[in-house]
């Protein structure tokens, strides 16, 4: 019998919690940081602690789903043993997303402001998710059953977006670069850019941030956990120009999630 979304969040909340409690117990020795690509892009790193974080998640995901595939940062698409394989990502059934530490310029650099996200997708569809925050201790995490827009949790409670009424009385947390966007931010109380996606949607999920705006760069294991956590409590999501999600798992995308009335007011102004 197919394992459900409850015992999937279950699994999600334990794999990202190991590895949280790694990202936690490096921090401040993040070890060999190097970049990916383009050595002149500055904050596209990696950190051996990436590595090893993405191993530890693989490794727990192969105990409990072994015939699954995995979309991981560092690894790309591969059987949770790590084998490689040539599948379009949308074509898998069960499919989990990684993003092993999410923030990790922040890592490197010493900021504790940075986070583990894992998820399961089925037949293209999320099903489970968790996102951790290893130096406050948080956790967040979805489940969705086919046919519902699932449930949000924070720390093992249910999550329901409280709307604020309006960006003026919320703050906005930016992903992209903030000389862009000044007419948007100045219609909030306030600015973040704080550079982690997965609690970019976490904190907006939880209404700690009204609105997360990102206009561009973001790949599927950024979003896949936070996404479907920021629907399930109440919140809207679409791309950045405005368009209804979801957004094909291969592509890089801009976002904008928000409560409902602030997603109303900001969502012209990226048009």
């Amino acid at each position: 019998m197919p394992e459900t979304a409850r015992d999937r969040r279950a699994g999600c909340e334990r794999i990202a919690s190991a590895a949280g409690h790694l990202l936690r117990d490096r921090f401040g020795d993040p070890g060999e940081v190097r970049a990916k690509g383009n050595p002149s892009l500055a904050y596209d790193v990696v950190t051996e602690v990436d590595v090893l974080a993405e191993q530890l998640v693989l490794a727990g995901i192969a105990d409990i789903a072994p015939d699954a595939y995995v979309l991981a940062e560092e690894g790309g698409l591969t059987r949770p043993d790590g084998t490689p394989v040539e599948l379009l990502p949308a074509d898998a059934h069960e499919l989990w997303l990684v993003d092993p530490l999410d923030g990790t310029i922040n890592f490197a650099h010493g900021i504790p402001h940075f986070a583990c996200s894992v998820a399961c997708w089925r037949d293209g569809e999320p099903l489970a998710g968790a996102i951790v925050d290893p130096m406050v201790g948080e956790l967040f995490s979805f489940e969705r059953e086919p046919g519902t827009t699932g449930r949000a949790f924070h720390d093992g409670r249910d999550v329901t977006l409280a709307d604020p009424g309006g960006p003026q009385h919320a703050l906005v947390y930016i992903g992209s670069s903030v000389r862009r966007l000044p007419e948007l931010i100045a219609r909030f109380a306030g600015c973040r850019q704080l550079a982690s996606a997965a609690l970019a949607l976490a904190w907006t999920g939880v209404g700690r941030t009204g609105a997360y705006v990102q206009l561009g760069g973001l790949n599927a294991w950024d979003w896949a956990v936070g996404v479907p956590f920021v629907q399930a409590a109440g919140g809207v999501v679409t791309d950045s120009s405005g368009d209804s999600w979801p957004v094909p798992l291969t592509t890089t995308t801009g976002i904008l999630a928000a409560a409902p009335s602030v997603h109303a007011a900001v969502a012209p102004l990226l048009v």
